[in-house]
């Protein structure tokens, strides 16, 4: 909760993949406010996430913290109450405590003026109750100027406001989070993709900051993907700066390194391998299916279990699932209905040994582009 790399991200709006800060009007008032500390998160939750009903004149809050408007208590119980949010109602209790203070309410009273307050704001409540309010203040011995300030502030809270604990709760959920996607940004998205559909942004724009953080996306694959999202080492060429040193070290471990060879690299975590569900028309019974396929089948190994249907198994054709098994995807899809075919006799238990059909070749397989738009 007390790193500073946290606050100084939320100061720099980079936020998409954070609950409860990532929306543009979150990641705008973090940079506006400059948020230093757990105290400012909480003021721009309080101050945003309540949305356009809500209470907090935040405009105004941010040009007090930043230093560029003054401004002064004229009581000392106002500073008491208001001065850790610099002269503003920010929370619900501020109020309870105003009118506790000022007017000698009991708690129970204050609470229930401050939801008359909010709930009858059409019909302007607080004008209602004001000469009472005002009467009661003076009779308690304070000046009329400091009264009528203290009824502005209490009729003024009219939409809706969080509480403090509400507020430093949710701030609390966005540093910690903040923490995980900077140290363990593999294990955080992949968490983050299971979670979907969630928060401000979809997959796709969360897939593209894990990117810029370096993080691998890795397609779904026959025998290396689950269910859900999982993190994977990746492997990775070494560049020319770096060749000579990882060389150097593995000559040291007695490896068979060849000088002049090219070199990777293996990274821990550096990858998030997509799961089976984010497969679009892939029934739950043909996930359960391919998760229970042993591992080490050739292409009629896999045709003999793989029981699915052939418009779904054109699916992973077309996603590259079985590109290890045959990575030329257009003469694949091409047999697809003598390979099902084959495979549906070979498990019903027929005597007949056939061979698997011949997969044709010699056509150009798609091109790149074709492969991104399938995928």
């Amino acid at each position: 909760m007390d790193d500073p790399e946290a606050y100084r991200t939320m100061r720099s709006g980079e936020l998409i993949g954070i609950p409860q800060s990532a929306s543009p009007a979150m990641r705008q008032a973090h940079m506006r406010l400059q948020t230093e500390n757990l105290t400012d998160a909480a003021l721009v939750q309080a101050g945003i996430r309540p949305g356009v009903g809500g209470a907090v004149k935040i405009n105004e809050l941010i040009a007090r913290r930043r230093g560029l408007k003054s401004y002064t208590f004229d009581h000392p119980e106002l500073e008491r109450i208001l001065g850790h949010t610099y002269g503003i109602v920010v929370f619900q209790e501020q109020i309870d405590m105003l009118l506790t203070a000022f007017v000698g309410c009991s708690g129970g009273e204050a609470e229930d003026i401050r939801e008359e307050i909010h709930k009858r704001r059409r019909e302007d409540y607080g004008q209602v109750i004001r000469e009472d309010l005002l009467r009661r203040m003076m009779e308690r011995g304070f000046s009329r100027p400091v009264a009528e300030q203290v009824f502005e502030l209490v009729a003024g809270f009219k939409g809706y406001g969080f509480a403090q604990g509400h507020a430093l709760a949710f701030a609390e959920i966005s540093v910690r989070s903040i923490h995980c996607q900077q140290n363990h940004p593999a294990e955080y998205f992949a968490a983050l993709f299971d979670a979907q559909p969630a928060g401000y942004y979809g997959p796709c724009t969360l897939a593209n900051e894990a990117r810029m953080r370096g993080v691998r996306m890795l397609p779904p694959r026959l025998g290396c993907c689950d269910e859900g999202f999982r993190v994977e080492d990746v492997v990775s060429g070494a560049s020319p700066q770096t060749q000579p040193a990882i060389l150097t070290q593995q000559q040291e471990q007695g490896s068979s390194a060849v000088p002049g060879k090219a070199m990777c690299i293996v990274v821990p975590g550096g990858g998030i391998r997509v799961g089976l569900k984010q497969v679009k028309g892939l029934s739950t019974a043909s996930r359960r299916l391919l998760l229970d396929l042993p591992p080490g089948l050739d292409l009629a190994g896999f045709f003999r279990r793989a029981r699915i249907p052939i418009d779904e198994m054109e699916r992973l054709v077309q996603i590259g699932y079985l590109d290890e098994l045959h990575p030329h995807r257009r003469s694949l899809l091409w047999a697809l209905p003598r390979l099902l075919e084959w495979g549906a006799s070979e498990t019903a238990g027929l005597d007949i040994q056939e061979p698997l059909p011949p997969i044709p070749d010699g056509d150009p397989d798609f091109s790149r582009a074709e492969k991104d738009i399938r995928e």
